[in-house]
């Protein structure tokens, strides 16, 4: 969509337009947006513009450093400004502390949301001040290292090298950054960024201003739950979750998806929490490609049309089970298991 206004001109009018249905989106982001035109007129909150506009506008300023467009400006989608400014703006009016401690962003399968992250992590790192410790979780290394490589991609290309050969720094806005493989440290502020794995044993003692799990629906261990708990050392502490649904409905992912289901349906009340869930909402919506949008909202963008679909045909074609994982990546649906030993049909 063509960028109009300011970010929250641009805000706004995602919200108006989902709730008009000017494009598909699943039930879950409906219900996003309409708790949020609910929140407007909640004295309780209030949205920070001066927050929201640093905020996108810093991340807007980054370089895109995957891809064709490797250097261009980052354009944020009409999406991404709702989602990334939403947790980036609300606050308590009483106290103009944070509001979401805690948010999920569940999609399909190549929507930029990792790159995304990592932007917003940055702003966190480098506009939060002092004492930012920042963690990036994974079910595995190679994939807790995906937000931390594209915060060490934006940061390569910002501020000033003052490194050497056995150690890269960059001085960004007057400090002094060590950008090493497993760790971004600034001495001077006590801030940091590092990757951790769901594998790791001991992760006591955490004291996160910030952390983003990725394909936390894969993850069985209790690595999540230790940061979640973690935070209440920190009055402003955020916590975000992004992952493509799982195959099983026996973690602690789907016990906290479930609650925000809840909480968007008005079942229970959570103010603290953020709820982005996109996806087909029946099983038949897969078979035509104008309902896709609602799992994979940057499809065109940052995901090529064409190959989805011929990846959807090639699923057709290859029988129940791959349909059944496009469905499961593409479309973001439970489905359960890909492969299971006897198949539903």
């Amino acid at each position: 969509t063509e960028k109009v206004g300011s970010y929250l001109d641009r805000l706004e009018l995602y919200v108006e337009q989902v709730q008009a249905g000017t494009f598909p989106t699943s039930k879950w982001v409906k219900l996003a947006c309409e708790r949020h035109r609910v929140d407007r007129a909640n004295p309780a909150f209030v949205l920070n513009t001066e927050r929201l506009e640093s905020c996108l506008g810093f991340i807007e300023s980054l370089p895109f450093i995957r891809g064709d467009k490797t250097g261009v400006p980052f354009q944020l989608l009409d999406w991404q400004v709702f989602v990334l400014g939403s947790l980036a703006s609300w606050e308590w009016a009483d106290t103009g502390k944070r509001r979401y401690r805690f948010g999920i962003m569940e999609l399909g399968r190549g929507q930029g949301k990792t790159t995304m992250c990592a932007a917003y992590l940055l702003w966190s790192l480098l506009k939060g001040g002092e004492g930012q410790h920042i963690y990036t979780l994974g079910t595995a290394e190679k994939v807790a290292m995906l937000s931390f490589e594209d915060m060490r991609a934006f940061m390569r290309r910002m501020g000033k090298d003052t490194g050497s050969r056995q150690q890269e720094r960059r001085t960004i806005e007057g400090h002094e950054w060590e950008i090493g493989y497993k760790e971004i440290r600034c001495k001077t502020l006590n801030s940091f960024v590092k990757p951790l794995t769901s594998k790791v044993q001991n992760l006591d003692g955490l004291d996160p201003a910030a952390y983003v799990t990725d394909e936390a629906a894969e993850m069985q261990s209790e690595a999540l739950n230790k940061l979640i708990t973690a935070q209440h050392k920190r009055e402003e502490s955020q916590g975000l979750i992004i992952t493509t649904p799982g195959d099983t409905e026996a973690t602690l992912y789907y016990t906290l998806r479930k609650a925000g289901t809840q909480a968007l349906q008005g079942m229970h009340h959570d103010p603290y929490s953020f709820y982005f869930l996109c996806g087909l909402d029946t099983p038949e919506e897969h078979a035509d490609p104008d309902n896709w949008v609602k799992a994979m909202p940057s499809l065109g963008a940052t995901s090529s049309s064409d190959y989805v679909h011929q990846l959807y045909q090639n699923a057709q074609a290859a029988g129940p089970s791959q349909l059944r994982a496009w469905r499961r990546f593409y479309g973001c649906e439970w489905v359960g298991q890909t492969d299971p030993f006897i198949s539903d049909e």
